[in-house]
């Protein structure tokens, strides 16, 4: 439908007439969420996933070190998410509700990442660096959170339907690990080359986060502006001043959201069992670096896993709509993803071999596809539950409920920090000695790395299966009425 042009210099609407106008973006306007997804990419796929071995193998920080940074991170996010959640849904500047924190976050993140890959050059010892690296992680965790939220709540405000919400996950997942896939080729082996041509570890490392550490900036700058001339930012401001000329605000009280999000038992299960399928693709994608320098002892091999994973998601993702159609629900289409991923890990009990590197990668490869399925479905799954707390409750509060999506990506991050320092620890990692020439990586290490590539991931795909099959009780036909009723009550369209 047309966008409305009515600027704010005319007489404010009511907040009911203001909310009226809510779902009159363009088509287009459903596929910022996917821009911003696309330049993540380039974090993700080298600064996110590298992050712990910059720390052990060119900070030099120990094993124990490098677990409490993370871990002090991602507790922060506790704290962080929900009130850059809560920020974003409630106030707003002058100029706009959502565009400041994308334009100003967004790529304030990558000035900071390559700060942190340049410190070890600029410093005689890196690793007394720790509680520097801590300040700007917890600063990058702050920026992602507010500006990761205003682009999650213009996903949730934007995508009506449940087709909406899975067509757009599935277009921002393949736009992220499309730029993965074609990162994940180069980073490697970028990495590899310039160790050899400059004899120097930490050098090599920031000369590769300089190569790429420059385009996602211009991408979020340009999806700032993109959103910054949306009609959903108008629409945002509209209702903002008719809420304001009426000193009425339709959000609910912070009990009310908290209520929708803890009182929600179909949150509750989506958020447990999507933290399980992260702390799966964490084990092998951030802990790969270690799997294929000290397992299969062939770190270059890290660049075909890593895009052949990345490249079979993006098929997965591709394949999705055949999927959902099969299986009718985005409950059922979730959850049937994930239980093949436990089929198959439970076949890569008996095949995962350090000698045998290709048909381990094989059938991680397969799990990899139908990965691709569950990652697209899992955001529509999280808008379900908050169309039925809006509903349940009476709010009209998307920003706390769509943080708990980003907050279980931190709980599989986070669990799967402990576990690859328990992992390290347990086999007798020493960087200092392993970098050593001629050192034999010892066999109790290859035996906690087979562990972590292949008993926790099984035992996380089965517990993900029961948690949506049995606890997530709301399919299509629910969120719709849920949604349908809520746009009556706000007066919505």
């Amino acid at each position: 439908m047309k966008g409305m042009s009515t600027t704010l210099s005319e007489k404010p609407k009511t907040a009911a007439e203001a909310s009226a106008s809510a779902g009159k973006s363009g088509r287009g306007e459903l596929y910022i969420y996917a821009w911003n997804e696309l330049a993540g990419g380039f974090y993700k796929s080298y600064f996110s996933s590298y992050i712990s071995m910059l720390f052990t193998n060119v900070y030099m920080f120990s094993a124990n070190l490098t677990a409490v940074l993370q871990t002090i991170t991602n507790l922060s996010s506790y704290i962080v998410a929900p009130l850059s959640a809560y920020i974003v849904d409630h106030f707003h500047f002058k100029s706009g509700k959502y565009w400041p924190y994308i334009i100003v976050c967004l790529p304030g993140i990558g000035i900071l990442y390559l700060l942190m890959f340049a410190l070890p050059l600029l410093s005689p010892n890196a690793s007394k660096l720790a509680v520097v690296v801590l300040c700007i992680n917890v600063v990058v965790l702050i920026f992602n959170n507010l500006g990761a939220n205003a682009n999650r709540q213009i996903y949730a405000r934007v995508c009506k339907t449940p087709k909406d919400r899975s067509n757009v996950s599935m277009w921002a997942k393949i736009a992220r690990d499309g730029m993965k896939t074609v990162l994940g080729m180069i980073y490697p082996l970028l990495l590899v080359y310039f160790m050899s041509v400059y004899k120097n570890e930490p050098k090599a490392w920031a000369v590769v986060a300089l190569i790429f550490g420059i385009p996602p900036i211009i991408l979020y700058i340009i999806n700032g502006i993109w959103v910054k001339n949306s009609q959903i930012e108008r629409d945002a401001l509209k209702q903002a001043a008719a809420e304001k000329a009426s000193g009425k605000k339709q959000g609910a009280t912070i009990i009310d959201t908290l209520k929708g999000i803890f009182a929600n038992r179909h949150m509750l299960c989506a958020f447990f069992a999507f933290g399980f399928t992260k702390l799966y693709y964490f084990s092998f994608l951030t802990g790969g670096s270690y799997t294929f320098r000290y397992y299969f002892e062939n770190f270059s091999l890290f660049a075909v896993f890593s895009t052949g994973c990345t490249l079979l998601a993006i098929i997965g993702a591709f394949g999705t709509p055949v999927l959902r159609k099969l299986f009718k629900d985005v409950k059922y289409t979730f959850a049937a993803s994930i239980g093949i991923q436990a089929v198959l890990m439970l076949a890569a009990l008996f095949v995962y071999r350090a000698d045998r590197p290709w048909p381990s990668m094989i059938i991680i490869f397969a799990t990899f596809f139908f990965n691709g399925v569950s990652d697209t479905m899992s955001m529509p799954l999280f808008v379900g539950a908050s169309d039925w707390a809006n509903w349940k409750y009476k709010t009209n509060d998307v920003g706390l409920t769509m943080a708990i999506w980003g907050l279980a990506l931190n709980v599989g991050s986070l669990a799967n920090t402990w576990i690859r320092t328990w992992v390290l620890n347990a086999g007798g990692f020493n960087a200092k000695a392993l970098a050593a020439k001629g050192a034999v990586v010892p066999a109790a290490l290859k035996q906690t790395l087979w562990l972590y590539n292949t008993v926790i991931p099984f035992a996380c795909m089965v517990a993900a299966t029961l948690l949506i099959f049995f606890g997530y009780g709301l399919k299509d036909s629910d969120i719709e009425n849920c949604r349908r009723e809520n746009a009556e009550r706000l007066g919505t369209k």
